[in-house]
């Protein structure tokens, strides 16, 4: 009897075990296919980590780990990385860079991508491929700016809380809108009752433009962004100057078969204060006047 009684009761349990680890399993195959939501590490000069929090623990990287939605990235000191995203596009980690991987959706059955990283400290290049469907979005935010992209190569400068967000587009156009610094809430006063001052006269509501919340940075120009969310105008970039004197500019240019643009030629940058305009001789019988104002590709920004 005690025998039966023993193999009754471990037959069940047997199965138990089974497919408990069936079950655990199969979450981990699934979550290893999830390709939607994860991206590759594809290039690796130093060491690179990666975490579920902010703060750790950290887990060394390897040439084709993945990381997940939503998991921290960061490279140490004489470090460089790179992320390889589900479309193909990469995103490049200078060193002592940290960010989050905010969203990632990437399906297979649709044209849809969406893509949200957040920068906490250091420099990050962003090569992407050209977005469709209403649904897609490409955002990069800072704790001061975010931007938002359809299809181009840009990278973003950061030194951490309370310091400027530096974005430069090198292909394509970058929509960067300020995040306004966080408004401390009304103080509580306790003790003994003050006089409350009586009714102020408030100014009405007005119109607010685009132009005020948000700047159009195109192809080879640059853009800084305050602690308190003001933007600056787009400003040229010199681009001999800017390849020569920083070698991850210079590296990312290189890996990116990005030429540098021909003096005066479409692709040349803006007109700006550091980079004055190149004009082309005049055609003879060709009329002189406003070009016309390009159409923004970039999509609407969403804040983390």
């Amino acid at each position: 009897m005690k025998g039966y009684v023993r193999a009754g009761w471990s037959r069940p349990l047997l199965w138990a075990l089974v497919v408990s680890l069936s079950v655990l399993g199969g979450f981990q195959a699934f979550a290893a296919r999830d390709g939607e939501r994860t991206v590759t590490l594809s290039r690796l000069e130093g060491q690179a980590f990666a975490a579920a929090g902010k703060n750790g623990p950290w887990q060394s990287l390897k040439l084709g780990d993945g990381v997940v939605q939503g998991h921290f990235v960061k490279t140490t000191e004489s470090s460089r990385a790179e992320l390889k995203l589900p479309d193909g596009g990469v995103v490049r980690l200078a060193p002592n860079t940290k960010l989050r991987l905010s969203h990632l959706y990437f399906p297979t059955r649709n044209k849809t991508k969406q893509f949200e990283a957040k920068l906490f400290i250091g420099r990050l290049w962003a090569k992407v491929r050209k977005l469709a469907g209403a649904d897609s979005y490409y955002n990069v935010a800072t704790t001061t700016a975010v931007a938002g992209v359809r299809g181009t190569a840009f990278q973003v400068n950061f030194a951490g809380e309370g310091q400027d967000s530096l974005f430069k587009v090198y292909e394509g156009k970058v929509a960067v809108k300020g995040v306004p610094a966080q408004v401390p809430g009304p103080r509580q006063v306790t003790g003994r009752p003050q006089e409350v001052p009586g009714p102020q006269e408030v100014p009405g509501p007005r119109e607010v433009t685009v132009e005020e919340w948000e700047r159009i940075v195109s192809s080879w120009q640059y853009i800084r962004v305050s602690p308190t969310g003001t933007a600056s105008e787009p400003v040229g970039i010199d681009p001999t100057a800017d390849s020569a004197e920083d070698e991850f500019t210079a590296w990312n240019l290189e890996l990116d078969r990005i030429p540098l643009p021909e003096p005066g030629g479409d692709d040349a940058p803006a007109a700006t204060p550091e980079t004055p305009a190149q004009q082309p001789a005049e055609q003879p019988g060709q009329e002189s006047g406003k070009p016309d104002e390009p159409e923004s590709v970039v999509p609407p920004i969403r804040a983390e």
